[in-house]
């Protein structure tokens, strides 16, 4: 009921509930509730560092570790339990890397390794690594093989020459259900090389070079014209916005005077036209103007160079007859040439450019004009091939870009931008979607989620200054914590970030914590948070709620029924008054200097001393107490029913008109 009616609230009903105050909806919940909630987000946030680890250490593992991993993971609903999955996922990357360095290892450490081995996967990954590895082979029991079944149809003749037997083996036909023909391609070296290649990366499929080249120059294309209209557009727009106030006459003079309709182009607008050229010129002139005068000595210096080029660029262009009169609006490629091109140079590129010692070369293509086509690798291995119409130059020609395309990355590097593209578009697409903007804006329009506005507002100056450092530790992450963030989810600070985050001025300023991080080193904090997620999977450290003790706090009118943790609470300088205390045993529960008056107690006592704590009026019935000691507190009116004392001391705690009934006690001594 309480869910359908909040999914057909309107916003009015939401600014007229009195929960909703000053654009924000309180939603009223118990102390209790808070702090559960507040270990939620905490057992959430090392749950996605404990994640960001396993996808750290899973780019290296075998198949058969990420599939035990993923079922682990599922099958996990509690923090221990995932910490768990991360510690069997470490451990086989132990085993892993131990296999891997089998070689180096001690024949004790050998056996050890040996014995650790569970699935029949890791012992037969162990004996394909064995195999591999010459200096091991001497560990391995060698079974006597079967003959040949081939040597049984070896027929032998001996004949003498002499003083010498010379043995003729004759080899008869083997009768197979298929054969393996060797062919002229078997003996390239180069299809050798791709074979490996491919078998060493685990590459299911071999994509060809053609269809790599054809695929990015698709999506280049693609990116294109989408820059294209971007740039165009806003380029338009901020003419527009620029220049309205410049030309209001103009405006008013086209808008108001009518258009001629021409008949065979009915939505052809000259005037507007001519004005949006004018606009066009007029923002290049302002450009060069402003950059004129803004430039600084330095800059005019630096032209000097730039012009002295230019003009040898455009005597050389004269004199071998070409046109000249656009020099200065192109640019100047010097001493740039491009290596391994995918794609052909565009040709409005090149229209705007001047090559100067820049060609292209040993591109992947057998485009372009020039020696771009002349130098490509098609060409240069069509030529080294020798017979470039045979059947063997074309093979070796084919499998040497195939193996360069692979051996660059370049198919993986495609593939990975669709991703991103592909990625984005949806974030996009779901940003976009009207249900997500309802459903992340409040009724007057107010994000949903914190912001630093939001958070001024309601929290104040101080959460706001939470904000801002964690903005301002952003803007110090370098490429390299750029980087390792992107790819495993988190990153180690430096001491200049951890002297932002907790030196002075931060809102997280602990100088205690400060110190103690500058001493570790980056492998001894991944040390210490591997040891972290064993001891979360042992059990060891939990991220548990405490209890906090009662201190200035009294309790008036406030019954404590079946809560034990709410009675083991300490009590310090917190009297207590009209209260119950029923079926909630007390462990640990001291109470200091806290007067008990008018409380009826129906719960056991383990290790809660009273001390300078008097207590009037309060019955005692069912209540065992085990090492309760009452030391300076007075006892009024307390009558003790069915109350076993057990190493119950009271030390100089006078009782008065306190009744025993049916309370024995035992080491119980009174010091008064």
């Amino acid at each position: 009921m309480v869910e359908k009616r909040l999914e057909d609230m309107t916003d009015e009903d939401v600014k007229n509930s009195k929960y909703y105050k000053e654009g924000r909806f309180e939603v009223p919940i118990s102390e209790t509730a808070g702090e559960d909630l507040t270990l939620h987000w905490i057992n959430q946030a090392f749950g996605g560092l404990m994640a960001a680890i396993a996808t750290r250490k899973m780019q290296h593992m075998e198949e058969y570790d990420k599939q035990s991993h993923e079922k682990c993971v599922q099958d996990a609903h509690e923090l221990d339990e995932h910490a768990t999955c991360i510690v069997e996922l470490l451990k086989a990357d132990n085993r892993r890397r131990l296999l891997r360095r089998w070689k180096y290892l001690s024949k004790n450490k050998r056996k050890s390794l040996a014995s650790s081995l569970k699935t029949n996967t890791e012992k037969n990954l162990f004996l394909r690594i064995l195999k591999d590895d010459p200096r091991a082979r001497m560990y391995i029991k060698r079974v006597p093989q079967p003959q040949s079944p081939l040597r049984k149809n070896v027929e032998v003749d001996r004949e003498w020459v002499g003083s010498f037997a010379v043995h003729r083996a004759k080899r008869a036909v083997v009768s197979r259900d298929s054969y393996k023909l060797s062919s002229a391609m078997d003996r390239h070296i180069i299809i050798h090389i791709h074979d490996m290649l491919f078998q060493r990366t685990n590459f299911q499929v071999t994509p060809c070079w053609q269809e790599v080249v054809q695929e990015i120059r698709k999506k280049g294309e693609i990116l294109k014209e989408r820059k294209k209209m971007v740039q165009a557009a806003r380029q338009k727009f901020d003419q527009m916005k620029k220049f309205a106030a410049k030309y209001q006459s103009k405006i008013k003079s086209v808008t108001s005077k009518d258009v001629a309709v021409q008949p065979k182009k009915p939505l052809a607008m000259p005037e507007i036209d001519e004005l949006e050229q004018e606009i066009e010129d007029s923002e290049i002139k302002e450009m060069l103007r402003e950059k004129k005068k803004n430039m600084t000595d330095q800059d005019r210096l630096m032209a000097m160079p730039m012009k002295l080029l230019r003009d040898a660029v455009k005597f050389g262009l004269s004199i071998s007859g070409k046109n000249t009169s656009d020099v200065y609006k192109k640019n100047i490629k010097l001493i740039s040439p491009r290596m391994f091109s995918i794609v052909a140079e565009d040709e409005e590129e090149a229209n705007k450019t001047i090559n100067v010692l820049s060609p292209s070369l040993f591109s992947l293509h057998s485009e372009g004009r020039g020696i771009e086509r002349d130098a490509s690798l098609d060409k240069i291995v069509g030529s080294i091939g020798g017979d470039l119409t045979g059947q063997n130059g074309k093979y070796d020609q084919q499998e040497l870009l195939n193996l360069v395309v692979e051996a660059t990355g370049v198919a993986e590097a495609v593939e990975d931008a669709e991703d991103w593209n592909f990625q984005r578009e949806t974030e996009k697409a779901l940003h976009q979607h009207p249900l997500a903007q309802r459903d992340y804006l409040g009724p007057e329009g107010q994000p949903l989620y914190f912001t630093r506005e939001n958070v001024s507002r309601i929290y104040g100056d101080k959460e706001t200054a939470k904000i801002d450092i964690i903005k301002k530790l952003e803007t110090t992450y370098t490429p390299e914590q750029v980087k390792e963030m992107n790819r495993t989810g988190y990153v180690i600070m430096t001491n200049e970030q951890k002297e932002l985050f907790y030196g002075p001025g931060s809102p997280h300023a602990n100088p205690e914590k400060l110190a103690q991080l500058k001493r570790l080193s980056d492998a001894q904090v991944r040390t210490a948070l591997m040891g972290a997620v064993h001891s979360i999977a042992e059990g060891k450290l939990k991220f548990e709620r405490r209890q906090n003790d009662f201190i200035l706090s009294p309790i008036v009118n406030l019954p404590i029924i079946a809560n034990p943790a709410a009675a083991s609470q300490a009590l310090v300088l917190s009297p207590v008054v009209l209260a119950a205390l029923v079926l909630s045993p007390s462990i640990f529960g001291s109470v200091i200097l806290s007067p008990w008056l008018f409380v009826a107690v129906l719960s056991p006592f383990v290790l809660s001393p009273i001390v300078l704590s008097p207590v009037a009026l309060i019955p005692v019935i069912l209540s065992p107490g085990v090492m309760d000691p009452i030391i300076l507190s007075p006892v009024l009116l307390c009558p003790f029913v069915l109350r076993p004392f057990v190493l119950s001391p009271s030390v100089l705690s006078p009782g008065y008109v306190t009744a025993l009934v049916l309370s024995p006690y035992a080491l119980r001594y009174a010091y008064t």
